[in-house]
């Protein structure tokens, strides 16, 4: 650029771009502008201000217009006084570029003159804000000409304006019900790229009825945005970015924050399509939808939402198809009356892949996400944790439909001492082929699921669950449960791992290691059959296994089946005062409390490190030796070699004894009254603790080689399998923690 000329008057300048060709000056002190300098085609200028005061004649307001093949540069600061023409201030044409590094300060004219009816910079061409660029503090009003105004507007198929750096911020739009106007408009196939700098501080006034987009309006246009933010803006709807019909906004970068709208979408609304691939969508307001408003198609894989606040949808509002494939919804609130829904509310269709839904509450129903009749929710590999409500702390679902093929859902809390619903509340259809459900409480019922619904639970995982009433499971509507794995969960009340007044099917799986006053395994007051599950080791004042419960009218049906497998008799049903085993009970309306067999469970670890196998044996009987080439096994509790001939009469694990560190030894190492070594000398690494689980699914898969006593096919049923809490539960609260390290 040549060294500018100074010009003392606007009509000096627009000599100097008369002559043509490519011009520099700078502006005086003062200006009045009496008229458009148009830049034509070939043509470039340059123009700096210096704090330039800026006024306009009677009925100007516009001060450059840009033609295509044209180029201008603002540079310095103006401090303009609003004219009173319905023209922008600056204009641009297809092909046409303004490179603004400019501050164009607003002026109030004199009190009680009217607004400017326009935008500031109207561009069909190519727009770049430069770092020091801003349009700050203009207030626009609509008119005939102009019914939608803003401070900056791109329009116009191949038009852009590349946003690296500055700020649009302080522009009140004084739009209409009709005018969708925002302090930015990207329209028609136009494109604006925010790569820095920010759209702040914007402001629609209030009372001037149904209002759209404070920040950004995207109609039928792209807006991309890779840095910068769009912050602190207001709005009746989508007070950051509203994108309206075949609009799409891209988001990989940048935050959106601190956005207030009245009523939905204080982050985002939209009815197009919104891809989140990163960055950070965070306190926001709305009374719906605070961080998100989605009637459209919402993609997010990797951005932040959180620290949003709504009366309900406080992280985000679905209402029409929505994906989570990556990123997490962490620390939102639906704080309202009736706040549902602190990470996400779904009126529509929702598919959650393998991102977080975490740390958020509600102050009513769904603390993590709420699903209405309408909704539908298809989840796959997703985590909720930490969420809270008072009503259905990680999942409440309102008479829609959950399916949950995977995914963890831990760390819940429901807050309610009347219903509950740690993990999941659910009132309509509820689908879990192999979820893990573990870690969840609840002050009333249902630590784990609270059901009135329809739940079907496949090799799904109920375990370290705790509530008053119904530790993993309370049913008062329809449960089909098959190899399910109820496990590890404790009540002060009734039904440690179940408590069902509605209809109750379990086919195989396991209950065990449950814990209540009464009705350690399962308390039926309803129609309960147990065709071939496994239910032993649950612990209770009264009954320890299955209590059926007659009281208040409740019916007491129940059937109970042992597996149909002649190396499982052992697992019989005892009578409290009744002598003898029974294998099968059919009763209709008698009370009965009943206890599985005793049995001891032996854990068996092989020296390679590999899975234990778990097998059940009949308190006196002995076991048998595994056909693993002649091995020796340590007894874990004494250190000693396991004698294979010895009645077992307690619970063991045991240890394989490498043959290479026997062969150190020095030979044969003396059997059970006699010195041995210590299991840690002979284990190739840290014995697995007893809690260690395994994947949901493997529960009645028989390890190989496993030939112990009874009970073989059970292999890492009660032990292993039913505890996959442990690892996934320390899991997911790392990955789904919001504040700082927790204990435990």
């Amino acid at each position: 650029m040549s060294a500018p000329v100074p010009v003392s008057t606007w009509h000096e300048l627009r000599a100097l771009v008369a002559e043509g060709g490519c011009a520099a000056a700078a502006l005086p002190a003062s200006v009045v502008v009496d008229g458009p300098v148009p830049v034509g085609p070939g043509r470039s200028l340059d123009v700096m201000g210096c704090a330039t005061s800026v006024r306009f004649a009677p009925g100007v307001s516009q001060m450059f217009s840009v033609a295509d093949g044209g180029r201008l540069r603002l540079a310095g600061s103006l401090l303009v006084t609003p004219g009173d023409s319905t023209a922008p201030l600056l204009s641009v044409d297809g092909g046409g570029r303004l490179d603004l590094d400019c501050a164009l300060l607003a002026r109030p004219g004199a009190p009680g003159a009217p607004a400017p009816s326009s935008c500031l910079v109207d561009c069909h061409g190519t727009v770049n804000l430069g770092p020091c660029s801003a349009l700050d503090g203009w207030v626009v009003a609509p008119s005939e000409a102009e019914p939608s105004p803003c401070a900056l507007r791109v329009s116009g198929q191949g038009a852009v304006a590349r946003m690296g750096g500055g700020r649009v911020s302080g522009c009140t739009s004084l739009g209409t019900e009709a005018a969708p106007g925002a302090a930015v408009q990207v329209l028609d196939g136009a494109c604006l790229l925010i790569e820095a700098g920010a759209v702040q501080d914007n402001c629609r006034q209030e009372g001037d009825g149904v209002l759209y987009g404070g920040g950004v309006y995207v109609d039928k246009a792209t807006l991309s945005m890779t840095g910068g933010s769009v912050e602190g803006n207001r709005a009746v709807h989508g007070a950051g970015v509203y994108c309206v019909g075949r609009g799409l906004v891209e988001v990989s970068g940048g935050r959106i924050a601190s956005n207030r709208a009245l009523h939905r979408g204080g982050g985002v609304y939209s009815t197009g399509t919104v891809m989140l691939e990163g960055g950070d969508v965070t306190d926001n307001r709305a009374s719906f939808g605070g961080g998100v408003f989605n009637a459209g198609t919402l993609h997010e894989r990797s951005a932040v939402v959180s620290g949003n606040t709504a009366d309900s949808g406080a992280g985000v509002y679905n209402r029409g198809t929505a994906s989570v494939e990556g990123g997490s919804i962490v620390g939102n609130a639906a704080d309202g009356v009736q706040g549902s829904g602190g990470g996400v509310y779904n009126t529509g269709r929702l598919v959650l892949g393998e991102g977080i839904i975490a740390g958020n509450r509600a102050l009513y129903t769904g603390g993590g996400l709420y699903n209405t009749r309408s909704g539908t929710v298809d989840m796959d590999g997703a985590g909720l944790s930490n969420n809270r409500a008072l009503y259905g702390g990680g999942i409440y679902n309102a008479r829609g439909r959950v399916d949950i093929v995977t995914g963890d859902i831990v760390d819940n809390c429901a807050n309610s001492t009347q219903f509950g619903g740690g993990g999941i509340y659910n009132t309509g259809l509820l689908s879990c082929d192999r979820a893990t459900i573990v870690h969840n409480a609840s002050q009333g019922m249902g630590g784990g699921i609270y059901n009135v619904g329809s739940v079907r639970l496949g090799a799904s995982a109920l375990s370290h669950n705790a509530a008053m009433n119904g530790g993993a499971l309370y049913n008062r509507g329809s449960v089909e449960a098959e190899r399910a794995i109820i496990v590890h969960n404790a009540v002060d009340g009734m039904g440690g791992g179940v408590v069902n007044t509605g209809s109750l099917e379990l086919a195989g799986g396991t209950v065990a290691h449950n814990s209540a006053r009464r009705g350690g395994g399962i308390l039926n007051a309803g129609t309960a059959s147990v065709m071939g599950a496994l239910v032993g080791r649950n612990t209770a004042e009264t009954a320890n296994d299955f209590y059926n419960y007659l009281d208040d009218g409740s019916r007491g049906t129940f059937t109970l089946d042992a597996p149909d497998d002649p190396s499982l008799a052992a697992l019989g049903w005892c009578e409290e005062g009744v002598a003898g085993t029974a294998s099968r009970f059919v009763l209709d309306s008698e009370e009965r409390r009943l206890s599985a067999a005793p049995v001891w469970e032996v854990r068996l670890l092989p020296a390679d490190g590999s899975d234990p196998a778990v097998t059940l044996v009949e308190p006196g009987a002995t076991l048998d030796r595994p056909d693993d080439g002649g091995t020796d096994w340590v007894d874990d509790a004494t250190g000693l070699l396991w004698d294979f001939g010895k009645p077992v009469e307690r619970d063991l694990t045991l240890l394989a004894l490498d043959p290479d560190v026997k062969g150190e030894l020095g030979g044969d190492v003396e059997a059970a009254d006699g010195e041995a070594p210590r299991a840690g000398d002979a284990a190739d690494g840290p014995e697995e603790p007893d809690d260690a689980p395994t994947a949901p699914g493997t529960a009645a898969q028989a390890a190989p080689g496993s030939r112990g006593g009874r009970g073989g096919a059970i292999t890492g049923v009660i032990v292993i399998a039913a505890t996959a809490a442990g690892r996934i539960s320390g899991r997911m609260r790392r990955r789904g923690r919001t504040g700082g390290p927790k204990e435990g």
